[in-house]
């Protein structure tokens, strides 16, 4: 796996991000399935994963209850998104392309 470049994905390719004591994979194919797996994730942790419009329109927001979630932005537009992990008050960014 490789830490995506500025946390961008969308070409069909696993990128991985540390936040705080979890390290979370992201997998994107540009289709608007967006697979997250959150490494270390219990019942004590708590998450949200927030997603937004690259013009800020708010697009979802899910609690994190799993280890593995699977977000389906099929239905939207193309474009770029901003999708973000937040667990434990630790959060990290991606850029996300949907063809």
């Amino acid at each position: 796996m490789n830490k995506a470049p500025g946390n961008t994905a969308g070409v069909n390719e696993d990128y991985y991000d540390s936040i705080g004591e979890k390290s979370v994979t992201l997998t994107s194919d540009g289709s608007g399935i967006v697979q997250i797996k959150i490494n270390d994730f219990n019942e004590e942790d708590t998450g949200r994963v927030s997603v937004y419009s690259i013009n800020g329109i708010h697009v979802l927001d899910q609690q994190i209850t799993e280890c593995y979630l699977s977000i389906d932005m099929s239905s939207s537009p193309a474009g770029v998104y901003i999708l973000t992990v937040t667990i434990n008050r630790n959060q990290t960014t991606w850029k996300i392309t949907k063809k």
